[in-house]
């Protein structure tokens, strides 16, 4: 997927940056793959850091000159995403992970332990154990439970696709890169987060309230590991 979603960004800054008189423009970006949410569910995703401009290389004098583009409107970002989902799609039709119809190729009858840690993973549920198949427990606050979403710029979705853009940081502004990479590189257990209940179960704190009020997770220590 990342070899995916990037060159679509790259595609619109290139194009971007010709409109502009910027001969052969070079984009720039780091990406990290992440496979959790704030619930510790598997949720493959990609968070990328990317050059807000693009580079011209000068062989002469062997330097790299930084031109800056705007910012992407939301319109320009429905359309990057839009090519992302027809890309991958069509990268899972191939193999026959996908079809037409709206079907998937079956899993052999034997899964894998791997398989079925991941099946459960997806759906928030336990995979092993006493409870095995029930949802994992969630402490919930209705105090904090919130209505609808806030409307946030530089955000797109589409067939269950999401792609964000409205953080930016700007020049000069270190601590803020430095923030910045580290959750983008940040990993999928916080510890701080973690603690165990007089029961014997584990606690795990989300890093903020979700919209419908949860704000902790429990699990079985064979589950969480």
């Amino acid at each position: 997927m990342r070899k995916i979603s990037v060159p679509s960004d790259f595609a619109w800054q290139r194009r971007q940056a010709r409109e502009l008189g910027i001969v052969e423009p070079r984009p720039a970006a780091v990406v990290a793959a992440q496979f959790h949410d704030s619930t510790l569910r598997l949720d493959p995703h990609f968070h990328a850091i990317v050059v807000d401009g693009v580079l011209v290389v000068s062989s002469a004098v062997d330097r790299a000159t930084f031109h800056p583009l705007p910012a992407p409107t939301d319109e320009q970002l429905a359309r990057v995403t839009a090519r992302i989902v027809r890309r991958v799609l069509a990268l899972l039709r191939d193999p026959g992970f996908l079809r037409d119809d709206g079907g998937s190729r079956q899993l052999d009858d034997e899964r894998s332990a791997l398989d079925a840690c991941q099946a459960a993973a997806v759906q928030g549920r336990m995979a092993f154990g006493e409870h095995a198949g029930r949802a994992v427990p969630r402490w919930r606050d209705p105090d904090a439970i919130r209505d609808g979403v806030a409307a946030i710029d530089q955000q797109a979705r589409y067939r269950g696709f999401s792609l964000h853009a409205a953080t930016a940081v700007e020049t000069g502004r270190r601590e803020a890169l430095e923030r910045l990479c580290r959750y983008v590189l940040r990993p999928a257990i916080d510890e701080d987060r973690l603690a165990w209940t007089r029961d014997g179960e584990v606690v795990y704190r989300v890093e903020r309230p979700l919209k419908d009020g949860t704000k902790l997770v429990v699990f079985e220590p064979l589950v969480l590991c």
